[in-house]
């Protein structure tokens, strides 16, 4: 979704579930930049960009530009 909370045409996103985090990925097939927000079931320990090694705020906006694929590990308190 976007920051306003809608959905976002021609972006893409899947997860996996693991024990210890969540893996995303995120892609953006449109033709102009866009910012995703992402929605949690529980506070994140971290997020992390995979690709760049950089940290994501706890806010969860992700820019995207146009053609751009994203790889983010979410570490969150409470798997169970």
């Amino acid at each position: 979704i976007n920051p306003q909370g809608q959905r976002i045409w021609k972006v893409e996103g899947r997860s996996l579930r693991r024990d210890h985090d969540w893996l995303l990925y995120i892609t953006n097939h449109g033709d102009t930049a866009t910012t995703v927000k992402l929605a949690f079931p529980a506070k994140p320990l971290a997020i992390k960009d995979l690709r760049s090694g950089g940290s994501i705020p706890e806010d969860g906006l992700i820019p995207l530009t146009s053609g751009e694929t994203r790889l983010i590990q979410v570490e969150l308190e409470n798997l169970g």
